[in-house]
């Protein structure tokens, strides 16, 4: 193979790729594959960029494909947004008993914003993780409101989580 200004370049077979050169230099000129190739970009820039579709394999399907409340989304530019809800997470200390099947106020807790999905929301009572529903330990009230299905004491602890 001979370039235009006559300065031959050679192919050379290693591993399943072929490194194309520049003999009189060494320089790589080009790195051909012959398959697919994976490539791991994390905070490290890969040499030269990368071009092409960065989104679909050959078959049309998707290289990244979100799990339960990621979502994925890509510009017209390339880029690639991955996002994954923000997990809020609030203490509250019991001050003086709450009897059974009244409602404790979580605010600023906002369970509209998992849209009331219990399996966006976790609630625990002293270390111990809560079941939502009628028949379970509590129900979700209104926009912060839980109504527990027991009595709380002063000192109990609520965590309420979400995600």
């Amino acid at each position: 193979m001979k370039e235009s200004n006559t300065k031959s370049i050679y192919a050379i077979k290693r591993k399943e790729k072929y490194v194309v050169r520049n003999s009189s230099t060494n320089e790589i000129g080009k790195v051909i594959f012959p398959h697919p190739v994976l490539f791991g970009v994390g905070s490290d820039q890969v040499a030269g960029g990368l071009s092409g579709s960065l989104q679909q394999t050959v078959g049309g399907l998707s290289y990244l494909v979100a799990g339960g409340y990621t979502t994925i989304t890509t510009g017209s530019n390339g880029q690639i947004t991955i996002s994954s809800p923000i997990r809020t997470k609030k203490f509250f200390e019991i001050t003086e008993p709450l009897a059974n099947a009244q409602p404790y106020n979580c605010s600023p807790i906002d369970f509209t914003t998992v849209n009331f999905n219990p399996d966006r929301i976790d609630v625990f009572l002293n270390g111990q993780i809560l079941r939502p529903g009628s028949g379970n330990d509590y129900l979700l009230q209104e926009t912060s409101s839980i109504l527990f299905n027991t009595a709380l004491d002063q000192g109990d602890n609520i965590l309420v989580i979400l995600f």
